[in-house]
């Protein structure tokens, strides 16, 4: 039985893994799109988690119509297993009733006639069963949408942005501030937590939401609740984590692609002093209008400097290069 509810779970956590991933590239695109338009900042990072929530909730269904797809192949091969057993069965009492003998079988004929009638009319009772369940299967499911898991999901997101906005450089730990990866998971576990009991007070006390969470919250036991708060919690810590160590590098690497560091500083004897020089002497505005103009200008010259470099350099240059890399 454990091994039958991960094997259920196992897809489910794919699903949010990667509705989370799509999170981040929608929120972190939306947002910047949204500002350049002339919405407000603090009125565009609402929207964004709003806008983003709609690919990741999409990715949701997606995968929640996966499961619910193969619990019903589940479903279908269990009947036809059933049949299967009914067939033996009745397989084995005719060859009995052929020893014995045909004065027996005589008698016996009307209760097998009778008894093939009521398998048969089973058999298609049971296949009737089965097709408004493939009909079902290629038409929408309006059960796979979930209202409440949206709202929770964007009260995770916005607690978190929330968190982290007022207290990201005021927690001290033994006289030193935490840096961004400690409080990404610390915030992201306050996050997960606050909205998993957002929604089991939306499906138990209010009860919205589809009725199979609502049954699933009443026949949860302490430990299971346990367990599922513990687990939202450590995957929601790590995810924030994750995104809060990698932010730094790559925030610093887009920060020298717009001020032109890594095409002006390629062949440099120490990258990193060069980037950091262009990135201090040449950043573009804080607005989002100066930073997009910088990455067009940018990029358009890497794209000529890689057809120059194309039109003048062979394959054996391109050999000499890599050998001088590997010596």
């Amino acid at each position: 039985m454990d091994e039958e509810k991960r094997n259920k779970m196992r897809n489910p956590l794919i699903a949010n893994a990667i509705a989370d991933g799509d999170f981040f590239i929608a929120n972190s695109a939306s947002s910047v799109l949204l500002e350049t338009v002339g919405i407000p900042a603090s009125v565009a990072s609402v929207a964004s988690v709003v806008l983003a929530s709609v690919p990741s909730q999409f990715v949701k269904i997606l995968g929640r119509g996966e499961v619910r797809r193969m619990e019903e192949k589940e479903e279908m091969l269990r009947e036809e297993l059933l049949r299967e057993e009914e067939e033996t069965k009745r397989r084995k009492k005719q060859f009995w009733r052929r020893l014995v003998p045909v004065t027996a079988l005589s008698s016996s004929a009307a209760s097998s006639s009778s008894s093939s009638l009521a398998l048969s009319s089973s058999s298609s009772s049971s296949a009737a069963a089965v097709a408004p369940k493939e009909k079902k299967k290629s038409g929408i499911d309006t059960s796979d949408i979930d209202l409440v898991e949206v709202f929770s999901d964007c009260t995770r997101w916005l607690a978190y942005d929330v968190l982290k906005t007022d207290f990201g450089n005021s927690i001290i730990w033994n006289g030193l501030v935490l840096d961004t990866t400690l409080t990404g998971l610390l915030f992201g576990s306050i996050a997960a937590i606050s909205s998993q009991l957002y929604a089991d007070v939306l499906y138990g006390v209010f009860k919205y939401g589809p009725e199979n969470k609502r049954n699933m919250l009443m026949e949860r036991g302490t430990r299971d609740t346990i367990a599922l708060y513990t687990s939202r919690s450590i995957s929601t810590a790590t995810l924030f984590g994750v995104y809060e160590f990698a932010q730094g590098p790559v925030s610093r690497y887009i920060q020298g692609t717009l001020a032109g560091g890594v095409d002006g500083c390629v062949g440099s004897s120490n990258f990193e002093v060069c980037l950091q020089s262009y990135i201090e002497l040449n950043a573009p505005g804080p607005s989002a209008e100066a930073q997009f103009r910088a990455l067009v200008v940018n990029l358009s010259i890497v794209v000529q400097r890689l057809q120059d470099i194309s039109g003048d350099t062979s394959w054996d240059d391109l050999v000499t290069l890599f050998r001088s890399w590997h010596l």
